[in-house]
């Protein structure tokens, strides 16, 4: 049987979320592939950050792909650029599972799972009733 490819959006250096990365760590031990696609604006290339999360010992093996994507530092719209970037990376790299470890990401694999009959599983973490610019905003919360 051919083992599964799940692919991660992520909006940040991924090396920094301790949930995704004990999430890609049980992925990895029930023999999934694992495409990461970490979009920032790093100060340091992608290329230098790719090779140094090989290092971490959550990301080092040989079923992970880790790829950082450098988003324009001086965006007007930083989420546009993101979205046009990553939507371009998860149509040329299909996968089975599209997971966002942010709500960020969201769309972004909701598109890619209808376009190509994927599933999509958003990992609900965030809690927005309890922002602190919400305090004092009921209706929004």
């Amino acid at each position: 049987m051919k083992a599964k490819r799940v692919t991660i959006l992520f909006l940040g250096d991924i090396k920094f979320d301790s949930r995704s990365l004990k999430m890609i760590n049980t992925l990895v031990n029930q023999n999934y592939f694992i495409d990461i696609y970490s979009f920032h604006q790093f100060i340091v290339s992608p290329e230098i950050l790719a090779e140094t999360a090989k290092k971490d010992p959550y990301l080092c093996n040989e079923r992970i792909n880790i790829q950082y994507v450098r988003l324009k530092q001086k965006n007007k719209v930083p989420f546009l650029d993101f979205y046009l970037k990553a939507l371009i990376y998860t149509f040329k790299n299909r996968s089975d599972y599209y997971i966002c470890p942010d709500i960020y990401s969201l769309p972004l694999a909701f598109l890619a799972s209808v376009f190509s009959k994927a599933q999509y599983i958003y990992d609900s973490r965030e809690l927005y009733a309890g922002l602190a610019s919400l305090q004092n905003k009921k209706l929004k919360q």
